[in-house]
């Protein structure tokens, strides 16, 4: 039993774990990553449910992050008592199959609009309760399967190739030529902003303190017209990245703890930052200066090169580094960050776009109208809020109206 105080993360998405949870007391938010990449909130956890099942069915990254809501208490069950558990408590172990039971048909139900062939459910698992209690455990590792391949369909990803890894790679300058240093501190104060959690770094495995934002604190002002979501009190572009200090590995806060290893990481070459080694993390109170936030997006972005696969995250790094320059009003390096962000989202248009879901679809074409309007061209811009206008069934949708309105403007101007 472990009592969570309002804000405390109980797990991130993606991270690995051997253990579920029952809710004893409180309240616990379910969060998931949106495309836009700001944590969006999908439910909530009342007493009495459990969370956190597929780790210990059949060893699955958690698919949300849990963070508790008001002081509450849960108690972790280990994948060594699970057994236990279901044979101790078959009313339990009903209920967690008759989750993974309806999850896998609504999953099926989205995978047969997109045109799959999804077979129906065996009768004795769409009623649990009738199946002999020695039987569960072996079904609830079907049903995992199961959901796993339509989940699998719906979004297909692409295989990344087993690359040799070299220690010899070539050293990399990470700031471009003429790029100068940028003086400045984060102007909020995140001492009560900022939670620390226990990282394994998916590259070199050494475990290193991190920090993550708790997001019920914040205090959302808006969401602009190229979806980077502003706060009052606290600037989330310069916290984005987490880097390891063991190996300079770094990536986004959302994706530093998935088990997607890296097939590499770059040396990095002298005098980028305080010492001889490179840029090697953030320094170790609540605050990022710019020249910090500004190498961890540059780092980030070698890593990823790195990594094959990864064009839409490297675009989104050169996204949140856009919105950092922008900022600083740095005019010259904004512009760069922008035609970097454009470039990579147009890779991987061509490359994924069909598999794309119509609303990420829509939101991709606004984002990168925005940033074509930024960058003075007006003709790119106006063809990418045309698509948006275009899709048939989807004229009255909030980006189709936007779209239309923002493609006038520019017609027009």
């Amino acid at each position: 039993m472990k009592i969570y105080q309002p804000g405390e993360v109980l797990f991130l998405q993606g991270a690995s774990g051997d253990c579920m949870y029952i809710v004893t007391k409180g309240k616990f938010g379910v969060y998931i990553n949106s495309f836009t990449d700001f944590p969006a909130k999908v439910a909530e956890i009342p007493v009495g449910a459990y969370l956190g099942e597929m780790a210990v069915i059949d060893g699955s990254p958690r698919s949300a992050t849990i963070i508790s809501e008001e002081q509450g208490m849960a108690v972790a069950i280990g994948s060594e008592h699970f057994k236990d558990l279901l044979n101790d408590n078959p009313d339990i172990a009903v209920k967690i199959l008759e989750t993974l039971s309806g999850r896998y048909e609504s999953t099926a139900k989205l995978a047969a609009e997109k045109g799959n062939e999804v077979a129906e459910l065996p009768e004795e698992l769409k009623a649990p309760e009738k199946q002999p209690p020695e039987t569960y455990y072996d079904s609830m590792i079907y049903l995992a399967g199961r959901v796993r391949e339509l989940n699998e369909l719906l979004n297909p990803q692409k295989k990344q190739e087993a690359i040799e890894i070299k220690k010899d790679v070539n050293a990399v300058k990470l700031l471009p030529n003429g790029h100068a240093r940028i003086e400045g501190v984060d102007k909020y104060d995140n001492t009560k902003l900022l939670a620390n959690y226990d990282c394994v770094c998916p590259y070199c495995g050494k475990g290193f303190k991190g920090k993550t934002p708790i997001f019920q604190r914040l205090e959302q002002n808006c969401v602009t017209e190229d979806f980077r979501t502003k706060f009052s009190n606290f600037d989330i572009s310069m916290y984005n990245n987490i880097v390891c200090p063991n190996c300079n590995y770094c990536d986004f806060y959302q994706e530093f703890l998935k088990s997607c290893k890296p097939c590499r990481v770059p040396k990095v070459e002298g005098n980028q930052f305080t010492n001889d080694e490179g840029f090697v993390g953030f320094g170790d109170d609540f605050k990022h200066t710019y020249d910090e936030a500004i190498l961890s997006y540059y780092l980030n972005v070698e890593c990823l090169k790195l990594t094959p696969g990864t064009e839409f995250r490297i675009a989104k790094s050169w996204h949140r580094l856009y919105f950092v320059y922008c900022d600083l009003g740095e005019k010259t390096w904004s512009d760069y960050a922008a035609s970097q962000a454009l470039h990579y989202f147009n890779i991987y248009l061509q490359n994924d776009g069909e598999n794309m879901k119509t609303d990420e679809y829509m939101t991709l074409n606004m984002l990168m109208a925005e940033l074509n309007r930024e960058l003075g061209k007006k003709e790119e811009a106006m063809a990418c809020y045309e698509k948006n206008t275009n899709i048939s069934g989807y004229q009255t949708h909030d980006l189709a109206v936007v779209s239309t309105r923002r493609f006038r403007e520019l017609r027009d101007s």
